[in-house]
């Protein structure tokens, strides 16, 4: 792996088993980054962090050791200038579908940088870098932009393939020049991504219905490593309730990428759609 001399990834961990798919994760995270894993334990109460050293400790990784209240120590770390990103749980308990965690959300409010969130049952994880990603877009030009400059900041990877995946609510929400859906639908989208989301082993998924069940869906059949979501840091309304969704019912990982209000507000008065269909409307806005 090369990483650039000073660029941190940290691992969130906890005092629970999840540590291991956490540190495995931050290290696929931080070797796509070009960047080092730096493990990172906030301290509650009088536990010793037996779990976490032990974990750093086998695969010959730092452990930072910090107290004070978790969520807003996280985002303290976070703003460190050498620091890149950060992985962490999900939530802790497993069993399917399940909101996300109290800290997870708080550090999602007011994260500053990418942060990656592996959900408990995840089982294809890998210390190697993702090298299959999907990117769903909500047609929007600040979530294009926001993934296009993370991609730049990546390691360059000639193996690694992205998939935009773009959701219509019904047939009747299509791109008006669609006569034949299923038949056009697949040359619309690869213009869309050749104009908005440019790369290479780009790849493009059209789905029609819920969103966040889309995604799931995408996911699974693409095998995907990781599901990048750029977010406006808003659960309660819009691509907010996409994002809960996926982070509540993904195997894989979910990276966040964080818009600022900057760039919500200069994106309302255009969008990346728009400018290819003036009547076309797509779900996760």
């Amino acid at each position: 792996m090369n990483t650039e001399r000073g660029r941190i990834v940290f691992a969130v961990l906890n005092h629970t088993p999840a540590v291991h798919g956490v540190l495995t994760a931050a290290g696929g995270i931080a070797d796509m980054m070009g960047a080092e894993v730096e493990g990172l334990h906030v301290r509650e109460g009088n536990r010793e962090p037996r779990m976490a050293r032990g974990a750093t400790q086998a695969v010959g990784v730092h452990l930072s050791e910090r107290s004070g209240p978790v969520a807003e120590t996280i985002l303290d770390a976070l703003r460190g200038p050498e620091v890149v990103g950060a992985v962490m749980g999900t939530r802790a308990l497993r069993g399917g579908p399940r909101p996300t965690g109290s800290i997870a959300r708080r550090v999602i409010a007011g994260m500053s940088k990418p942060v990656a969130f592996v959900p408990p049952e995840a089982y294809r994880l890998s210390a190697n870098a993702p090298k299959s990603l999907l990117v769903p877009l909500d047609g929007s030009e600040a979530a294009s932009a926001s993934f296009l400059d993370f991609e730049q900041r990546l390691r360059n990877d000639p193996e690694r393939v992205v998939t935009v995946l773009l959701t219509f609510e019904s047939n009747g929400e299509m791109p008006r020049m669609l006569d034949r859906p299923t038949r056009d639908l697949p040359a619309w989208g690869l213009s869309f991504v050749r104009s908005h989301c440019p790369g290479e082993n780009r790849s493009f998924e059209g789905r029609w219905g819920d969103p966040g069940n889309a995604v799931i869906e995408v996911a699974t059949e693409t095998t995907c490593d990781l599901i990048v979501l750029s977010f406006k840091g808003n659960f309660g309304w819009g691509h907010g309730w996409v994002v809960r969704e996926v982070l509540a019912r993904s195997v894989v990982p979910v990276l966040l990428l964080p818009l600022t209000p900057a760039d919500v507000a200069a994106d309302k008065a255009d969008t990346a759609v728009r400018s290819v269909d003036d009547h076309s409307r797509l779900a996760l806005r």
